[in-house]
């Protein structure tokens, strides 16, 4: 495994694919759960990508209502 240069950009479709699998699989979350984020600011960009699958409606159920703070 190679180490990941900061400067070198992050493929944006494998980010929010990363960020949806996060989500559906290793979360979990159900409709009015709690999402509490912490992560250097580097993770930022994916950080982003999570909250928003987390916020979107999930298919056949309407909108998830995960609370967020900022």
């Amino acid at each position: 495994m190679t180490a990941h240069n900061s400067s070198t950009p992050i493929d944006p479709v494998k980010l929010d694919r990363l960020a949806e699998v996060a989500v559906k699989v290793g979360l979990g979350l159900r409709e009015g759960q709690d999402l509490l984020l912490t992560a250097p600011a580097v993770a930022l960009p994916l950080v982003r990508k999570i909250a928003e699958h987390a916020t979107r409606p999930a298919p056949g159920r309407g909108r998830r209502s995960c609370r967020m703070r900022r």
